[in-house]
């Protein structure tokens, strides 16, 4: 009897069957993560692209709303410039009695406006305020003085039943005097200098006087005002 030959069986994995098998597998396995990744990559650039557009309409927006705010403030430099020019003498001339100090707040209202506009990195606008700042200066020097005057005169017919006489003197009308025989209390003096302080302060006075009678030495107050070409 002739010896039959055992066939050897190959192992699993050895087997052509199986190893196509389990390349298909890895085929099909590799095939959808490629797929996501190109996705998250797509999704990735989309959201840079979407980011930078984001920033480019911010950045307009920006700048839409500062050339919005530098026109609202041109324009309104543009006016006050007018409003000025147009200020004859007689404007300031009727800040009288109780109205002096309307004056002074026109003046304050001018130098904001200036304020605001030298804020602004604008060349248009920049030279506008110059041209403001100088108009500003020059009526503030012309009619600081009236309005001091102007004040002089209203002190006077309100203190007339108290027999205090009200005087102003120096360049500029910048010294006011009170005389009366009131004064020759310094209780009284102090008195009155406390209540009027601010308000002779706003009308830029540098020397506030008091005297019990003509002639008398009195006493005397300086206030470290501002003169009246500098704009505050």
């Amino acid at each position: 009897m002739e010896n039959q030959q055992v066939e050897e069986k190959k192992p699993i994995y050895k087997k052509k069957w199986f190893l196509i098998t389990i390349s298909i597998l890895v085929i099909l396995i590799l095939l959808p993560k490629n797929n996501d990744n190109k996705n998250q990559e797509n999704e990735k650039v989309s959201e840079k692209k979407e980011i930078v557009i984001s920033k480019s309409e911010g950045k307009n927006d920006k700048d839409n709303s500062t050339t919005d705010q530098n026109k609202v403030v041109k324009e309104k430099i543009t006016s006050t410039i007018f409003s000025i020019e147009q200020a004859k003498d007689s404007y300031f001339s009727n800040f009288k009695g109780d109205r002096v100090f309307e004056g002074v707040k026109k003046f304050e209202d001018w130098v904001e406006v200036l304020t605001s506009g030298e804020k602004v990195e604008d060349k248009e606008i920049q030279k506008e305020c110059k041209k403001l700042r100088n108009l500003i200066k020059d009526k503030q020097v012309k009619f600081f003085p009236l309005l001091r005057s102007n004040y002089v005169d209203f002190a006077r017919g309100q203190l007339f039943d108290n027999d205090i006489e009200v005087t102003t003197s120096n360049r500029g009308k910048t010294t006011i005097t009170f005389e009366g025989r009131t004064f020759m209390l310094n209780k009284n003096i102090t008195d009155f200098q406390n209540k009027l302080s601010d308000l002779l302060s706003k009308l830029r006075f540098k020397k506030v006087e008091y005297r019990g009678y003509r002639g008398h030495d009195g006493y005397y107050y300086t206030l470290e005002t501002p003169s009246d070409s500098e704009l505050k």
